[in-house]
């Protein structure tokens, strides 16, 4: 059974037709789903500028402050080394 050019065409229009229609519905899938990854980066940084930003400055604050203490007491117990060993001798030559 031969089909008629007619009849071939309308059978090719068929199938795109429900190619394009298979198509559409995957763009409107991929749409829905950047639009939901959208959001989801919108709220991500929102999070990340209004809350861990500013932990990760208070906690590089505290970390620094301590360094700094940490450091000045560093000298100081050299200091105190120098001190002690300096008594040690003294008081060794007085006994």
């Amino acid at each position: 059974m031969n089909m008629t050019n007619e009849e071939q065409i309308l059978s090719i229009l068929t199938i795109l037709s429900k190619d394009v229609n298979a198509l559409s519905k995957d763009v409107c899938e991929i749409k829905r789903d950047m639009k939901d990854v959208k959001q989801r980066v919108t709220n991500l940084e929102v999070t990340q500028e209004t809350e861990i930003i500013p932990r990760l400055k208070d906690i590089e604050s505290c970390y620094l402050d301590t360094y700094k203490r940490y450091q000045d007491g560093s000298e100081d117990i050299d200091s105190l080394k120098t001190d002690v060993t300096m008594i040690k001798r003294f008081l060794a030559q007085v006994r």
